[in-house]
């Protein structure tokens, strides 16, 4: 009996003499650059094993220290209800919830401090696109209406909305331009005809030379991803003017 409690107070004091692993990152740079993470739930067990530092997640045997670093790393930014955001984080990117997330589930959104999607646009005098890069492989997404808004914040210069520009800019332009390139109505010509015989025979021949109209898309319009565009009043003349085809309308 005696030595049988010897050999549990030799283990005891072994356990708690025992100098700690050293509490270090995985990628340093790349903990650093993905901070923001360390408060979402999604993302806690991971972050824990490959960046335990950056998120002070080091000492298991106080929650203490994990909520501190948390706190930190996103500047008192947490979720109302991290379980019920996590299971809707897929709101985050959708524009028409970005207040209500923000407000709701700014650390699984990764919407704290300066990553909030309100300063993820681009100031006023310095129109420029939060990624480049990223901007540029989701261009297609500029004339999508559900995505208006993100893309103005994340990638106003990609799309051409800086300054005043908006959704309807976009589009104003989009039709500005084609409707440049549209040579001159030979109609402007019958104006010369001044009797109503010579202005009928004239309109009669331009008929007859005419070519048939081809019913087709603009190729760089993207219809058939905004085909729901075609019955919204606020785009319907335009989608007629890009997306014939599509829209049925010819």
């Amino acid at each position: 009996m005696y030595h049988q409690a010897l050999y549990i107070v030799v283990i005891f004091a072994t356990f708690h003499s025992a100098t700690p692993q050293a509490c270090t990152d995985t990628n340093p740079a790349d903990c650093a650059a993905k901070k923001q993470l360390c408060s979402n739930s999604m993302y806690k067990d991971l972050m824990k094993k490959k960046c335990p530092a950056t998120c002070g997640m080091c000492d298991d045997a106080s929650g203490a220290a994990t909520t501190a670093a948390a706190a930190a790393a996103g500047d008192a930014c947490a979720d109302v209800n991290a379980a019920e955001c996590a299971q809707k984080s897929f709101l985050c990117s959708n524009a028409a919830y970005t207040e209500l997330m923000k407000k709701k589930c700014p650390a699984t959104c990764g919407m704290c401090g300066d990553s909030s999607a309100a300063q993820g646009g681009a100031d006023a005098d310095t129109c420029a696109d939060v990624n480049a890069a990223e901007c540029a492989q989701k261009s297609f997404l500029c004339s999508n209406a559900a995505y208006t808004e993100l893309m103005k914040k994340k990638c106003p210069a990609t799309c051409g909305m800086c300054g005043d520009s908006s959704a309807d800019n976009f589009y104003s332009k989009k039709l500005k331009n084609k409707n440049q390139q549209i040579p001159a109505s030979a109609s402007d010509s019958s104006n010369a005809a001044t009797s109503p015989q010579a202005s009928q025979q004239n309109a009669s021949s331009q008929a007859s030379n005419a070519p048939t109209t081809v019913c087709q898309d603009d190729p760089n319009s993207q219809c058939k991803l905004m085909s729901t565009l075609c019955n919204n009043d606020k785009f319907k003349d335009t989608m007629k003017q890009f997306c014939p085809k599509t829209c049925k309308v010819c």
